[in-house]
């Protein structure tokens, strides 16, 4: 995964999508899962125990100026 204050993109060995924040209508998080939920009412879960404090943080920076938290 890799967020910026435009977009969201996603990569796996299946392949790759981005979109841009304006396609999420909210986000919400609890033990260490990130829910985003597009406008469509299509959620998507992330796992993110794995990254670290900095990165956790940045993350939530982005995610607080581009959508609301549910």
């Amino acid at each position: 995964m890799t967020a910026t204050r435009e977009s969201i993109a996603f990569r796996s060995n299946a392949g790759s999508s981005e979109s841009v924040w304006g396609c999420y209508s909210t986000w919400g998080e609890r033990n260490g899962i990130l829910v985003l939920v597009t406008r469509a009412g299509v959620r998507k879960i992330l796992k993110i125990t794995g990254l670290t404090e900095s990165e956790k943080s940045e993350l939530h920076s982005i995610l607080a100026a581009a959508l609301p938290k549910k």
